[in-house]
């Protein structure tokens, strides 16, 4: 299954893509994502933030039932 989010960086305001292709970890959110929503991976931090008009929505890495903060 190919993930493939494209949209504008908030930080430089330039053109950025993300395409992953093998991993699984997407299958957690992958339909809770809309055009115009913010997605945000901070570099070192475990969590995946996805930001709607009105909500924000926060998925913690989880592997083998554990979850990682």
């Amino acid at each position: 299954m190919l993930f493939d989010l494209s949209g504008v960086s908030p930080i430089t305001n330039t053109p950025s893509r993300y395409r992953d292709q093998g991993e699984v970890w997407y299958v957690y959110f992958h339909d809770k994502t809309s055009i115009g929503d913010t997605v945000i991976k901070h570099k070192g931090e475990l969590k995946f933030y996805i930001h709607k008009k009105d909500t924000i929505l926060v998925f913690p890495f989880e592997c083998k039932g554990e979850i990682y903060e």
